[in-house]
């Protein structure tokens, strides 16, 4: 059930029956969502919205280019939309969209509590408010980014890789925070540079024994008794990647194993690559992953009735593309 300006609540504002939404709980105190608003009526009002101590940020995905905007029941000049901008709305202050062209837009709620969260996280003083005009157009790059790699999880609820999802949520909120809240460093400060021996092993055994990504990044954080930034940045100093890039590639090479496993499929790829044996081709798949070839890390995740894999130490697996936050923001 949603809580907030989001899912059905929020879509009930733009005459919505139903809006596809995703609600992340990545975080210990608050939560994170967002919903895919679409407004065929050329001509609707929105209803208002409850007052509450949170922000809509809204990417729009089609031009609205024939809107007015109320804010605090006083009208206010909105710029025109183009698709691809950004533009943000204090719910305190209760904004109301006078619309005159349908319009499309992925609406992420997030609450005041989460800024504040990601403040004490990193050491940081907590964001007062955010810098903003509502009714301003802006031209928000890594917004875009986001918001493109959640459109297919929207498309596909029931294919929702959940520890991705959470990781482009923490990147939304940290992105937020820095760019319009002021925060000069959204990253936590992690000792001993990643995560110790035994938060390796239980994130590990986690993960792996939910191949299928359907386990809340928060949980596992909470597992290794760190929060869900915190975690994120520790991990991928510790592995090289984010914790989605790697349990995609364990999900590939459990995939492999079970092609090689099954006789049938392990024929045909030996008739194709023309390997006398399937054993031959086994072992070839395995022989890159081999730590005593070129230094790759120990085969193993650590933990009972898993599988096994084995990965370049600092490397990105070539089938792990996704949107990397902080390599977009050095750019």
């Amino acid at each position: 059930m949603e809580h907030g300006a989001c899912g059905n609540r929020l879509g009930s504002r733009f005459g919505m029956n139903s809006a596809p939404f995703l609600t992340v709980r990545a975080l210990r105190k608050s939560q994170l969502a967002v919903t895919e608003i679409i407004n065929d009526n050329p001509h609707l009002k929105t209803l208002p919205i409850p007052p509450e101590d949170a922000f809509l940020v809204h990417l729009l995905t089609r031009d609205c280019l024939a809107h007015g905007l109320y804010v605090d029941n006083k009208s206010a000049a909105p710029d025109l939309f183009p698709a691809g901008v950004t533009a943000l709305y204090d719910l305190t202050r209760d904004p109301i969209a006078d619309m005159h062209c349908p319009t499309r837009c992925l609406s992420s709620y997030l609450p005041r509590t989460a800024l504040q969260e990601i403040a004490d996280d990193v050491g940081e003083r907590r964001v007062r408010a955010l810098e903003f005009r509502h009714g301003r157009a802006y031209d928000d790059p890594v917004m875009w980014s986001l918001g493109q790699a959640m459109l297919p999880a929207l498309a596909k609820p029931d294919q929702v890789n959940t520890i991705f999802v959470d990781h482009i949520a923490l990147a939304f909120r940290a992105h937020i925070a820095r760019a319009y809240g002021g925060m000069q460093s959204t990253h936590p400060r992690v000792r001993g540079g990643g995560l110790a021996p035994w938060q390796e092993r239980r994130a590990k055994y986690i993960l792996c024994n939910n191949l299928n990504g359907d386990v809340p990044l928060g949980q596992v954080a909470r597992e290794c008794a760190l929060s869900a930034s915190h975690f994120t940045l520790a991990f991928r100093q510790s592995l090289g990647m984010a914790p989605h890039q790697w349990l995609l590639s364990i999900r590939v090479e459990h995939a492999k194993e079970q092609l090689l496993n099954s006789e049938g499929i392990a024929g045909e790829y030996r008739d194709r690559l023309r390997v006398r044996r399937s054993k031959s081709l086994h072992q070839g798949v395995h022989e890159t992953y081999r730590l005593e070839s070129r230094g790759m890390a120990p085969p193993s995740c650590d933990g009972p009735d898993s599988v096994s894999v084995g990965l370049p130490i600092g490397r990105r697996p070539p089938m792990a593309e996704s949107f990397d936050y902080r390599s977009r923001e050095r750019a």
